[in-house]
């Protein structure tokens, strides 16, 4: 997955990348008021991402960065289905032990969403403190930069 972003600041070999999200909300009807996925997401159309800097990009520069896919998928699967199973199983084991239907199983369904949660939070950290599994792959040129980043973006140069 490539993406476009603006080098914010540079420390050693990791650069961090401000990250316009444009394919999650290009075609949402809300932009004026935010829809609910914008608003999980950040309520901004905008990121940063540590990302790792291999051809010594400085801040200012519009960069061109790519994650593996693969590797995009499986975090995803680990926020958003991960969650959703491990709820699911809390909530047969409390159909087994409390009967199907009841308050104690639904409150076993949000301990295991929870848990869920807490460990995607903790792999997330965990990540971080990694190499960053994003690097940018070019420095885009002063032609290619025209719409990508309004005229505000140049207040973390």
């Amino acid at each position: 997955m490539k993406q476009r972003g603006l080098v914010i600041r540079t420390e050693g070999p990791v650069a961090t990348v401000r990250i316009r999200r444009s394919t999650a909300c290009e075609g949402c009807h809300r932009h004026a008021e935010g829809c609910a996925a914008c608003s999980l997401l950040g309520g901004d159309r905008q990121h940063t991402a540590l990302v790792r800097n291999d051809i010594g990009a400085l801040p200012g520069d519009t960069v061109e960065i790519e994650a593996s896919d693969r590797l995009i998928l499986s975090y995803a699967a680990v926020v958003f289905l991960f969650p959703i199973l491990l709820a699911l199983a809390f909530y047969l084991v409390g159909c087994r032990y409390f009967g199907p239907a009841t308050l104690s199983a639904g409150l076993c369904a949000c301990v295991g969403f929870g848990i869920a949660m807490l460990g995607a939070w903790l792999l997330s950290a965990f990540v971080a403190r990694r190499d960053p599994p994003s690097h940018i792959v070019r420095i885009c040129s002063a032609w290619e930069n025209g719409e990508e980043y309004g005229e505000d973006e140049s207040e973390g140069k």
